[in-house]
């Protein structure tokens, strides 16, 4: 969890330079919560209509998985954020 912030300086195969400006990534935390919140809906409702299960315990159980998977979530959003506003210029 202490190298969640952790970057490298630049990509190994373009050479593209990750830290664009200070706060760059920022706006990538509006992406992780979209993602977050996305995904707890959508396994909420599976469970909540497929299942026997009560919603106190459906609730508790998307906690833990949006803790546990918050360190992906991080990483995946910070990679959206870049492909939102970083040109690709083809295959590397």
């Amino acid at each position: 969890m202490r190298d969640l912030n952790k970057m490298h300086k630049r990509c190994d195969n373009c050479n593209l330079k990750f830290s664009i400006e200070p706060g760059f990534f920022q706006g990538a935390a509006y992406v992780s919560y979209g993602l977050q919140v996305l995904s707890s809906l959508i396994v909420f409702n599976c469970f909540f209509w497929l299942t026997n299960i009560r919603w106190q315990n459906i609730v508790y159980i998307l906690l833990f998985t949006v803790i546990l998977a918050t360190p992906y979530v991080v990483v995946l959003s910070r990679a959206i954020w870049l492909h939102m506003f970083i040109p690709h210029k083809g295959d590397f």
